[in-house]
Parts: C-alpha cells; structure tokens; sequence
C-alpha cells in the first residue's frame, strides 16, 4: 500500500509541476506580447511626433514656394518683391518673438528658366547682397553655383507636389547638424527654380534619442543613406549602420521590402549589450529606432517567471506534505483497526 501511496503522490506532484510550468509559458507569452506592444507603441509615438515636426517644416516651404509662383506667374518682373518676401519670412522667423518654427536657420531660392538670362539667388539672411557688405561676402558669392548642389538637383527630381529631404550635414559656420527641404517651383517660363530651408536638427535629435521603453534604452535616427544621424557617442554620427550594426541594417534592408518594419530584432549593441531593436520608416525616408537592453527588455517577464516557479514548488510542496500526512493517517487508522480487529 505504501508503494501505491507513493506512486499516486508522484503522479500528483508531477502533474501540480506540470500545471506550473504551463502557467509559466503561458504567462511569459502574454507578458513578452505585452512588452512587445509597449515597445511598438513608443515606436508608433515616436515616428508620429517626428512626422509632425518635418510636416510642420514643409508645410512653412510649400507655404512659401505658392507665395513665390503665384506673384511670378502674375509677373515675372517682380523678383525684387521676391527678395523682399524672402528677407522677410527670414526675419521674422530669426529675429522676431515667434517660436513656431525655431529650427529654421535661413531660406533661399533660385529663381531660374529660359525667360530670363541668368539664374537668380536670395538668401535670408543677405549672402550675396551687395545692398549688405558686412555680410554679402561678394567675393565668395562671385564663385558660388547653387544650381550643381545636391538640394537644388534633388528638389528638380522630385515628382509634383513633393518634397526634397536631403541628407543630415554638419553646418561649417555653425558646426551644428542640419538638413535642407527643397522645393521644385512650376512657373511658367521658370521651370527651373527651387526653393529651400535650411533647418537644425537638434531638437528633432533631442526628442529621438530621449525616448526609452521602461526607463531603459535610447532612440536612434537612421538617415536615407543609412548614416547615424543621433547616436549616444557621437563619434558614431554621420558613419554607415552597416558598419557597426552588420544585422540590424540586414533586418532593416529586407523589411524596405515587406512593410518598412523592424520589431524585437536581437543583436549586440555597439557597447557588447545583448540588446532589442525596433524600427519604423518616417515619410521623408529616414528610420527612427528603439534600442532596449534585452535583460531591462525581460526583467518584467523573468521576475514573473521566478515568482511563479516559486509559488508553485511552495504549492507542490505543500500539496505533497498534506497528501503525505493524509496517507500516514489512513495507514496509522487501518495498522490501529486491523490490530483490534485480533481481539
């Protein structure tokens, strides 16, 4: 009988174990989901608020490149007026008290096309106007061509209605990063004229790399050439993905092809952390990234999994210890019931 009883006990416990171990899978499962969907949703969150900041950038360029078309379809003689609306929009985002878009750094256009001999050049903040000495710098204007830089060439080649983003540069005046939006402007007898901002990107930087998922990780801004455009070292900044995050760039070239995509891609950071990766496309080309420590990533699911394994050995235990003492009682009361049985 004792060996039956220690059989049935065995079986028991097995099965109590069992029961653990599927509640631990099954809870590991919906807390890995869960843990999934926050990082996807600070992804989500992150690519909305840089969209908003590049839109709200283009929307100020698109504003200003109808202004100039509609007033040069009317007259293509009013390029001074043009000068003059270029200056201004330049004061008063620069110089006023208006915070609405304080990343402009200046804007320019090039009024170009066969109704007139030789293209035109305004710059916000007065380069090349000899009205401003002090600030025309006349002899290097002599020698510059807008027309064979990459913002007037890429804003040429866009299609109807979008957009030129070129790529993050480093700002020789300033030494600060920036980026040029460009506008291709359809005027009649001046087709080839273009219109552009320049603007920082510190504050877009910023807001990127500050984001995290569970007080844990950084955000990282890839530009279209695949090049860091935020990095928590610097040193990494304007250098290739690939040529630190061989895989990552692998898993984000495939998903360009699929739906722009990354999510909880495992790889080794830069630093030797066994880190998870989440990126998503921005309409102007560029990616924005989540990266997460993977131990901070499954801490939440680990300490689930250890509470549970504990509470179900204490339990396994316990249920053994009360079958054990329920058995030594059946087995005392038939030993105590067989021996008067003898009377």
């Amino acid at each position: 009988m004792l060996k039956r009883n220690t059989y049935q006990l065995l079986l028991v416990f097995v099965a109590f174990i069992t029961m653990v171990l599927v509640s631990v899978i099954f809870v590991r499962s919906i807390l890995n989901t869960r843990m999934r969907d926050i990082s996807k949703q600070t992804i989500e969150t992150t690519v909305t608020g840089v969209d908003g900041m590049l839109e709200r950038m283009e929307l100020m360029i698109t504003e200003a490149a109808r202004h100039t078309t509609d007033v040069l379809t009317e007259d293509i003689s009013k390029t001074e007026e043009i000068r003059e609306y270029i200056y201004d929009v330049s004061d008063y985002f620069m110089e006023g008290d208006n915070t609405s878009l304080d990343e402009m750094l200046t804007i320019y256009t090039v009024i170009d096309g066969p109704l007139i001999d030789k293209w035109v050049y305004f710059d916000g903040t007065r380069w090349g106007d000899e009205n401003y000495p002090e600030i025309a710098d006349l002899e290097a204007f002599a020698e510059y061509n807008p027309k064979v830089r990459d913002w007037y060439i890429g804003a040429l080649a866009t299609k109807d209605g979008e957009s030129y983003f070129s790529e993050p540069y480093i700002d020789a005046q300033l030494n600060i990063m920036c980026i040029t939006i460009a506008r291709h402007m359809e005027i009649p007898g001046l087709e080839d004229s273009v219109i552009s901002i320049d603007l920082k990107m510190d504050m877009i930087a910023d807001y990127v790399q500050s984001q995290v998922v569970l007080d844990s990780g950084y955000g990282l801004l890839i530009s279209n050439d695949g090049s860091f455009v935020t990095h928590p070292d610097k040193n990494y900044i304007g250098e290739p993905l690939s040529g630190i995050y061989e895989r990552l760039a692998d898993a984000i070239n495939k998903a360009m092809k699929v739906n722009g995509n990354v999510e909880a891609f495992r790889f080794k950071d830069y630093d030797g952390t066994d880190s998870i990766a989440f990126f998503s496309p921005l309409y102007s080309g560029w990616y924005v990234g989540i990266i997460v420590p993977y131990g901070n990533y499954m801490e939440s699911v680990n300490i689930m999994t250890v509470i549970i394994s504990l509470l179900g050995g204490a339990l396994a235990i316990l249920l053994s210890a009360l079958l054990l003492q329920a058995t030594y009682r059946r087995m005392k009361s038939e030993e105590e019931s067989a021996s008067k049985s003898t009377f």
